[in-house]
């Protein structure tokens, strides 16, 4: 069973979530929000996190450039869209990244939730003007018809996480107020003691996993520069810095050969695909 700590503001409580076991932490780009972090803070948090932590980043109506932007340069796992976000709209961000967050009322908001091709579902509750972190429990009688993986959330404390694994029986859990001293300031102890019930709670039963890194390739630099001292000169070894042109231009088997002359390659051996119908 995985869980994410939401609500992050400083370095000891995203901390606190790793060592406790959590699988996510969420830092929340919402301004009105009393847990809400600054990008460039948030990025500095995250540079120093274990690197197996997903990190998440929570938006609420925000641009789509907006959300890329800070995705990137805060190098988060997961977009959670905690707004009025459309399914269109989710369409102009990567599927696999995306958690949309929903309030279930009634069967038509069952509905509207099946019409999202995201990651995972997120089911929370909400007040006059505010998008989560509410202290109140979502429908959890509703919520287990939720077709897409299910993270459940919405008032989740030590009280009731049992009952809400029994009745819900979601992927995974995101626990926010449940876990605090005040908003924006967690509770090490309660964060302890909810994982331990959670672990404790797991049945060992396959769910599906929705926490994940984001796969990102980088560039070793150290290598290029290598490779780059290693390069021959270029006026020293001209038929090495040929080689590549000579080879993709298709040509005719004796114009290839010719060139190929005093440069080591076998010109026997040349691939056919090199080589121009006729050659």
């Amino acid at each position: 069973m995985q869980v994410k700590i939401c609500g992050i503001t400083n370095m000891e409580d995203a901390l606190c979530a790793a060592e406790n076991g959590a699988a996510a932490v969420g830092f929340i780009f919402y301004p009105p929000s009393p847990r809400y972090i600054n990008p460039q803070k948030a990025g500095e948090i995250i540079d120093r996190l274990p690197q197996h932590l997903v990190k998440a980043g929570v938006f609420v109506n925000e641009t789509a450039e907006e959300i890329k932007r800070i995705y990137d340069c805060c190098h988060l796992d997961m977009i959670q869209l905690h707004g009025d976000e459309s399914p269109e709209f989710c369409r102009q961000l990567p599927r696999d990244r995306i958690i949309k967050a929903l309030e279930l009322k009634n069967e038509d908001d069952l509905k509207k939730g099946s019409l999202y091709d995201v990651a995972a579902i997120l089911v929370d509750s909400r007040h006059t003007g505010l998008y989560g972190g509410t202290g109140k429990t979502s429908n959890w009688k509703l919520a287990r018809h939720i077709s897409q993986p299910l993270i459940l959330s919405g008032g989740l404390k030590e009280e009731n996480i049992h009952e809400a694994l029994r009745v819900v029986s979601p992927a995974a859990l995101d626990v926010n107020s449940g876990v605090e001293s005040s908003p924006g300031k967690k509770d090490h102890t309660k964060i302890a003691r909810i994982m331990q019930i959670v672990n404790e709670a797991d049945d060992g039963s396959a769910s599906p996993v929705i926490f994940t890194r984001r796969k990102v390739y980088r560039i070793n630099t150290d290598i290029l520069t290598s490779l780059a001292d290693a390069m021959p000169p270029k006026r020293s070894c001209p038929h090495f810095w040929n080689l590549k042109k000579l080879m993709t231009r298709p040509k005719k088997t004796s114009h290839l050969r010719k060139n190929l002359t005093g440069t080591g390659v076998n010109t026997r051996a040349v691939p056919r695909r090199f080589i121009s119908p006729g050659g």
